[in-house]
């Protein structure tokens, strides 16, 4: 069995995950543990419909062409992975979908984005499917700013820290050149995938980091820019770019409704509205000039005093 850290959580996988940053346990109860079992030891719903689903208040199933996956109590992962699954594909699977399944169920508040570390503090970026949260993560990454997660990020809310993630960004070709790397180096995420896996050569971080400021991100055609959100427009941002808002805007799945957190959902997406600052970063389409938004970020912490 193997054994990672991620989002500050212990997991023993039957499954290597090379995505994580692998530790050495000894007599440590996981977090999470992650089991392969067969179709047979998984509910019948999982096997006849596609995609996600609810099997009930305490667990998610996904139904892959990689596999069947059962998320439990945030506790357990249930995998029975297709016959001659491309491994890659299976631990993409499993360190995107099935564990942010399992952070959602352990009540963590989950946002579509990136986040590095800036001086002791969490700056996260949200935004629509391409428009470069991962590019942006990179770009501070490549200027010696540590990642902290690249796609989800995972919100304590009783101290709104960030919990960082794992040190991988995925990067299609071109944002790669961008930020200096070369795409034929870079590992694909799988076969039949275009985005390249940066695997990051710094330590990871491992201890949760206090969430102070979200930009999210706006195009431009002439230069950089930040503007000040409003509090209605940075609570429908963080509404938008919710795990839950992006589950079902993808698969048309309705936790909120299936297990009655409607308003509580709202009421966290308000809390982080209201507590941490968001902006709106626009950035200059042209990835020559990617790297120019370190040092309007940099800038616009230290005019708002955040640094």
């Amino acid at each position: 069995m193997f054994s990672y850290i991620a989002y500050d959580l212990i997991i023993q996988s039957d499954f290597s995950l090379p995505e994580l940053t692998h530790i050495e346990t000894r007599n440590t109860k996981p977090d999470i543990t992650i089991r392969r079992v067969s179709p047979q030891q998984l509910p019948s719903q999982l096997l006849t419909q596609e995609g996600y689903s609810i099997v009930n208040h305490y667990q998610i199933g996904i139904n892959h062409p990689a596999g069947l996956i059962l998320v439990q109590n945030g506790h357990e992962i249930l995998i029975a992975p297709s016959d001659n699954v491309e491994p890659k594909l299976l631990s993409n699977l499993i360190t995107a979908s099935a564990l942010d399944a399992a952070l959602l169920q352990r009540k963590f508040f989950l946002i579509h984005g990136s986040a590095v570390e800036i001086g002791g503090i969490a700056v996260a970026f949200i935004g629509e499917t391409g428009y470069g949260k991962s590019t942006t993560a990179a770009t501070f990454a490549a200027a010696q700013y540590p990642l902290l997660s690249d796609d989800t990020l995972a919100i304590n809310m009783n101290r709104m820290t960030l919990h960082p993630a794992y040190p991988q960004i995925k990067l299609w070709p071109d944002s790669a050149e961008a930020v200096g790397q070369s795409p034929d180096e870079l590992p694909k995420l799988y076969s039949l995938a275009e985005k390249r896996a940066l695997r990051l050569q710094t330590e990871a971080k491992q201890q949760p980091i206090p969430l102070r400021q979200i930009y999210v991100l706006a195009r431009d055609d002439y230069q950089h820019s930040v503007e000040p959100l409003s509090f209605s427009d940075s609570f429908t941002e963080i509404l938008r770019h919710s795990y839950i808002g992006h589950l079902q805007y993808l698969y048309k799945v309705d936790l909120l409704t299936y297990t009655g957190q409607t308003e509580q959902h709202f009421r966290d997406c308000a809390k982080v509205a209201g507590m941490i600052r968001c902006y709106k970063l626009k950035r200059r389409w042209d990835l020559a000039n990617v790297h120019e938004l370190v040092n309007v970020v940099i800038n616009d912490l230290h005019k708002h005093e955040v640094l």
